[in-house]
């Protein structure tokens, strides 16, 4: 009983600051990722360092020697997929584990909304609480957020983005946005398929959307088509350290606001809020992943490719 009032708290409280708990959830979001940056480009050489020089130790030991004497193959592959060189290196691996824990993620979600469990409380509480404390002025900054992520922002900044990569002859860029954009649209549609799960139901909706709601088409999108955007312009534009920055906090801005206008507006449930950022993460870590294996075979498997070096 405790846990249920604590739920319902947590969720009437974020439904009276809608506004601003987003507000700081994103600020804090946007601090958080650049201390991580400053420390990471402060720190990483040495990171390096000690977990090459620890790489080294193991690699002399007696178990590693064993492991080389019964199991070449393995060690020989092994040791490429913990390399910086060559196109299957570590970013490969990188890239696996982090679309691995994405896909689990989003796994553990959909099971606890089809057995109905803890966060389905948490979504009909918050859903709830959210429209009981709309009014209108967020109504309206809300319902223009939210087109961000909609099909017709979809189309025009898809056409846009291939047009330009086309004229611009970054061909290999292109396919990859090219599968990023469609690959995602036909997955959600799938997802939802396969789910069916219904949208909230309100006798008075704030906005009206009559296909399934899990998980969500705008948090897939919005992770999938403005991180693959921000990729792209990495590569191409982004030639100093704060413009960098700069790309990556506007997307998460992009990324969490429209993803929280989907609950505030009342189409979408939390989980499937959840569930799409995780899911559009997934599948915008392959396409990256991919297009990072493509870049790397190109420029030749013992030169290590910079992220800013821009496409031939």
């Amino acid at each position: 009983m405790t846990d249920l009032a604590t739920t319902d708290s947590i969720a009437a409280l974020i439904g009276q600051y809608a506004l601003t708990f987003i507000t700081l959830v994103t600020f804090l979001v946007l601090v958080g990722l650049v201390v991580v940056w400053q420390l990471f480009n402060r720190y990483h050489s040495r990171l390096w360092q000690v977990g090459y020089s620890m790489w080294e130790r193991f690699a002399a030991s007696a178990i590693a020697r064993t492991l080389w004497q019964t199991s070449p193959r393995f060690w020989r592959f092994l040791s490429q997929r913990l390399s910086p060189d060559g196109y299957l290196g570590l970013h490969l691996t990188i890239g696996f584990i982090i679309s691995f824990i994405a896909f689990v993620t989003f796994g553990n979600i959909a099971e606890q909304v089809v057995e109905a469990e803890g966060v389905v409380r948490f979504d009909q509480a918050l859903a709830t609480a959210l429209h009981q404390n709309a009014n209108a002025l967020t109504v309206t900054l809300f319902h223009l957020i939210t087109n961000l992520g909609g099909l017709m922002a979809t189309i025009v900044i898809g056409l846009g983005v291939a047009l330009w990569l086309y004229i611009s002859q970054h061909k290999r860029l292109l396919i990859s946005w090219t599968v990023a954009i469609i690959g995602n649209s036909i997955l959600n549609m799938l997802l939802k398929l396969a789910f069916q799960r219904a949208r909230p139901s309100f006798e008075n909706p704030l906005l009206v959307e009559s296909f399934y709601s899990f998980p969500s088409g705008h948090a897939m999108g919005a992770i999938v088509m403005y991180g693959m955007l921000a990729y792209i312009l990495n590569i191409l534009v982004a030639d100093v350290r704060w413009k960098r920055i700069a790309l990556a906090c506007i997307t998460i801005w992009f990324v969490l606001f429209i993803g929280f206008s989907r609950m505030y507006l009342g189409v979408h449930y939390f989980s499937d809020i959840a569930a799409g950022f995780v899911a559009g993460l997934g599948w915008l870590t392959i396409v990256i992943t991919g297009t990072e294996v493509a870049r790397r075979r190109q420029k030749g498997q013992d030169q290590p490719v910079s992220l800013q070096e821009a496409h031939p």
